[in-house]
Formats: C-alpha cells, sequence, structure tokens
C-alpha cells in the first residue's frame, strides 16, 4: 500500500468483525452462515461479501478505478482505526478535502460510509476551517491549450510576506497540460536567479526534448494575473497548504515545501480527475511523508 507495510494482519486480529469474516474467507465460504453474529457495521461489510478477497492474508476489497481502469485492492479498515488512517492521509496530504480526498483513499484503503466519515471529520478540522478561504466565483476565461506534458509552462512569483524571512519569494512553475506544480524558494526575483530555477528544477530534467523538438516562450499581460490562470489557481492552492502547518512547520516552511508539493502531485486535479503523477509518468508514486508518519501512528497503535 503506497510502498510500504503495514501490519494489517495484527490490526485486523484486534477487530472482532473483521476477525470473523476473515476467518469465513479463509474457510471460503459461500455464504456466511451467522451474520447476525456480526456488529451492525459488520453486517453492512457483510453487503460487500463477493467483493471482499483475501490477498497476503489481508482482508481487502476488489474495486476498479474508474479514472484509469486500474484493478485495486484497499485494505478494509477495522472501525477504530478509521479516523487515525483519514488523519494521517489528510495531514500528509495538505489537508486535502472533497473528492480529492475521496479519489486518494480510494486505492488505498476501504470501509463502508467512508464517504460520509470524510466529509464529516473535514468539517470539524480546525486547520481546514483556518486556513483554507471561500474562493469568489470568477468569470471563466478563455483556456490555455495544452497539447501533451511540459509543452507549455507557466510561472509566476509568489510572496509570503513574512519580515526577514530567509526565502522572501517562490517561484511557481506548472505544467499546463497535467497541472504538475513545481514550487522554488526564492532570495530574489531577478532574471538571472529565475532562468538558473528553471533549468535545475525543470528543463534540464527534459533537456533532450528541449533539444530535438525545441521552446518557445510566450508572456502574458503585465500586472494582468487573470492571463496566468494556471499559476494564479495554484498560489491560492499553495498558500493554501502553508497556511495548514503547524507553528513550527510555518517557521522551516523552505523544508516543508517539497513534501507539500508531492502531495500535492499525488491527488486529483478537478480538471483532470486524475493524479499529476499519473499523467506524467503513469504510474502512482509513493508519498515519503505520508509514510512516515501515517506507519509510526498504526504501528504505535498496534504495539
Amino acid at each position: 500500500m503506497d510502498g510500504f507495510e503495514v501490519d494489517w494482519l495484527s490490526i485486523h486480529a484486534r477487530d472482532p468483525d473483521l476477525a470473523k469474516i476473515r476467518q469465513w474467507k479463509v474457510r471460503e465460504v459461500a455464504q456466511p452462515v451467522d451474520p447476525q453474529s456480526l456488529t451492525p457495521d459488520g453486517r453492512r461489510l457483510m453487503g460487500e461479501w463477493v467483493r471482499l478477497c483475501l490477498y497476503g492474508g489481508v482482508l481487502r476489497w476488489q474495486s476498479q478505478d474508474p479514472a484509469t481502469g486500474q484493478l485495486m485492492s484497499p485494505a478494509v479498515v477495522p472501525v477504530l482505526e478509521r479516523h487515525k488512517v483519514w488523519f494521517s492521509y489528510h495531514q500528509a496530504l495538505g489537508h486535502a478535502r472533497g473528492q480529492r480526498m475521496v479519489q486518494a483513499l480510494r486505492g488505498r484503503v476501504f470501509w463502508k460510509g467512508m464517504v460520509g466519515d470524510l466529509r464529516h471529520w473535514e468539517a470539524e478540522c480546525q486547520q481546514c476551517v483556518l486556513g483554507w478561504a471561500r474562493l469568489e466565483e470568477k468569470v471563466p476565461l478563455h483556456p490555455v491549450v495544452s497539447r501533451y506534458p511540459f509543452e507549455i509552462l507557466a510561472m509566476d512569483y509568489l510572496s509570503l510576506g513574512q519580515v526577514n524571512d530567509c526565502y522572501p519569494y517562490i517561484l511557481v512553475i506548472t505544467d499546463l497540460f497535467s497541472r504538475y506544480a513545481v514550487a522554488i524558494p526564492m532570495k530574489d526575483q531577478s532574471a538571472q536567479t529565475t532562468v538558473k530555477a528553471l533549468w535545475r528544477n525543470v528543463i534540464q530534467v527534459v533537456r533532450e526534448l528541449c533539444e530535438l523538438y525545441g521552446c518557445t516562450k510566450s508572456r502574458t499581460t503585465p500586472y494582468h494575473p487573470q492571463g496566468n490562470r494556471a499559476c494564479e489557481w495554484f498560489n491560492k492552492t499553495l498558500l493554501g497548504l502553508l497556511n495548514t502547518l503547524d507553528q513550527e512547520g510555518q517557521v522551516r516552511w523552505a523544508e516543508q515545501l517539497p513534501y507539500l508539493l508531492q502531495a500535492y502531485n499525488n491527488i486529483p486535479h478537478s480538471s483532470t480527475a486524475l493524479l499529476k503523477t499519473w499523467i506524467l509518468f503513469i504510474q502512482h508514486i509513493s508519498l515519503c511523508y505520508m509514510i512516515r508518519c501515517f506507519c509510526k501512528q498504526l504501528q504505535n497503535n498496534v504495539a
């Protein structure tokens, strides 16, 4: 699950409902003879009996990703672990909400009524309430059409407005096709510094393609941020992500920035309904920050 091991066998063994269902699956029972011995939540899960399976001895729920068509087998999460699992992913994904959070969890974990639980917990998250401001509705702009990854890159500078900050600016670079984003802490906005950052973080990665096909550059209208909509929209998203950091994280925001970007690029974009990393690399990328905090919380709970 996302590149790391969680002791789901021990976790399932501690839950009476999942322990019984797992034993029925081990014995290959066609239909459980005593479902009334389960709790109401367990009986709800029995409605998915045909789609429940054992993989590596772990009780999982078989499904198919509606966006990519990939087969998925997320682990079934017991009642007592659900909030811990949600909060670990929610925090690691920069306090993602709504459909983005549902899609991020869908291929990794499963329980009946998950969508309703997520909405309830998100509404109670204090950092979400304080960190995310409601965005005003804007008149739609004419879209800039991009036909393949890295055909068009949009760039913009963002300032956090913090006094005596070592990095007063953030250079935001967005691929208009996949919406894959890069954010780089910067000490100034000079042309030379900008070119070096763009080269080291983006162009050098696709240097051979640039040499083969060439690169052209266009500029949006000065002092008219609406013309650079992709970057401006991500600027608001990035500020929201940074606002969800705790007090210590706010001071060391430059160190936390790579983790927030990795989380952002591993949740679906509203315009494509796909992960940005999936569009670019055709695979799901492990989230190192999420792995660290989620695995630690679950293993401590089992211990």
